[in-house]
């Protein structure tokens, strides 16, 4: 059987496009891992080069399905390695994606579908497609939904199993300017229902790099991709970002085992909302609360590693003598623990979605965790 092949180009940097930039990544690692997805009751590496010729193949099929330059792909996708498949696949035949989010109500997610006037839907399964109801009948622009575990119709007329034949021909990107638009991301915004932001390929990348550069990212960095990639923060940061410096992405599987993921992975990077940080917080304390002891010894090491922190910013002048020795034998052990819960690697975490409360970050900065606080719009790509 002939192997999909796909052409290397110039620098990644300098890349026009996000497909290209994904094509001169695959030439420079392409047997290091690019991503890693729990499936068959493991966790399973899937390196540069495969992921490259998955995307040929769904390139054939977007091909094969009729669609033109300029038509909208909805990505109905949880994360994971076919999430990215189908965006780099869609946007190599330049075609225009709207990602949707997975856990939104029927109504907005028909809203999106509707508005944004996607001809094809691309989800998991049919009983997912079946979950929007009746909300999905009023889709006039929408002439095809796949369903990549290649179950049956469902019900919908609209709705079958995603053939990928094979390549007869080596495929390089469809000619595109930097400039063109690579994706619709909805935001919801202050007011009504949500609105599509209309994002070039050239922002996205800039915007990637940009982040690189002020906060260095590494080929050896594992990310732990939690948050929707639906969302343009996860998009950019926890996708574009690790593509471009060759790191490692691993999608956990649910919130509800995220312990187990967090454990099992060990990420040295990890993007997240306040409330996941509040939580571990709150965890942390209640088991601390059950002893007066515990109690005491938390709190203690909340105060002087808050005080460490503020020494090490240059805001405070140096600690009490109290501080040192009490670090040495105690606070650093439960501050290590409390970091373990984690992985026990991380070396940078980023938190935005919603302001984080100062209680928060001055509990995570106490225990040693590289918390940033980031903040963005979905026009300015999110970052």
């Amino acid at each position: 059987m002939t192997q999909p092949v796909l052409q290397p180009t110039a620098g990644i940097e300098t890349a026009p496009t996000i497909p290209t930039a994904f094509l001169e990544r695959i030439r420079m690692t392409p047997d290091a891992v690019a991503y890693r997805e729990f499936a068959g009751g493991g966790w399973t590496d899937i390196s540069w080069s495969a992921v490259g010729r998955c995307v040929v193949w769904r390139r054939v099929a977007l091909a094969q399905a009729g669609l033109q330059p300029g038509d909208r792909v909805a990505i109905f996708l949880p994360n994971g390695i076919e999430w990215v498949v189908t965006d780099l696949a869609a946007m190599a035949q330049r075609l225009i994606t709207v990602p949707v989010y997975v856990r939104d109500g029927a109504a907005n997610i028909c809203h999106v579908l509707r508005d944004s006037g996607a001809t094809l839907c691309v989800t998991d399964n049919a009983d997912r497609w079946a979950s929007l109801g009746e909300e999905a009948d009023a889709l006039p622009d929408l002439q095809k939904i796949w369903a990549l575990d290649g179950a049956d119709q469902g019900g919908d007329s609209r709705l079958f199993q995603c053939f990928e034949a094979e390549p007869s021909e080596v495929l390089a990107p469809v000619a595109a300017h930097g400039d063109g638009l690579a994706t619709i991301i909805y935001t919801s915004g202050t007011t009504g229902p949500p609105k599509g932001v209309m994002l070039s390929h050239r922002a996205l990348l800039w915007n990637a790099c940009a982040v690189g550069k002020v906060d260095p990212i590494h080929s050896d960095d594992l990310f732990l991709s939690i948050l929707p990639l639906a969302h343009a923060f996860e998009r950019t940061l926890g996708w574009l970002c690790p593509m471009l410096n060759g790191s490692t992405v691993a999608f956990a599987r649910s919130i509800t085992t995220l312990a187990e993921d967090l454990a099992s992975q060990r990420p040295t990077i990890l993007l997240a909302v306040p409330r996941l940080f509040e939580k571990a917080r709150d965890s942390a304390v209640a088991k601390a609360d059950t002893t007066a002891l515990g109690r005491w010894l938390l709190r203690c090491t909340e105060d002087v590693g808050w005080r460490r922190h503020c020494t090490r910013e240059g805001t405070a002048s140096a600690p009490p003598l109290f501080d040192l020795p009490f670090w040495a034998f105690a606070g650093r052990r439960i501050a290590a623990r409390f970091r373990a819960g984690f992985g026990g690697r991380l070396r940078m975490v980023i938190s935005s979605g919603a302001p984080l409360p100062g209680a928060t970050y001055k509990f995570m900065a106490a225990m040693e965790v590289p918390l940033i606080e980031g903040y963005g719009l979905t026009e300015v790509c999110g970052i």
